[in-house]
């Protein structure tokens, strides 16, 4: 574990350390296995969110074409 980091799937005790903002005043400080890690779940669930947003837009396009026949 790197006492240097805030993460917790460090590979050894010596890795640098990287500053990743996390919203507002806040900032995570990680290790290069713990950030390739961070950066990864942060892909995988933004394309989650997006895939979930394309069903939400198909769902509000076709309630606008039947409101729209009646």
């Amino acid at each position: 574990m790197n006492p240097n980091c805030d993460g917790g799937r460090c590979v050894t005790d010596t890795e640098e350390v990287r500053v990743l903002p996390t919203g507002g005043e806040g900032n995570a400080i990680l290790c290069r296995s713990c950030f390739e890690y961070e950066m990864k779940f942060r892909r995988e669930r933004n394309e989650e969110v997006r895939e979930a947003h394309k069903g939400q837009m198909k769902i509000k396009m076709v309630e606008r074409r039947t409101s729209a026949r009646t």
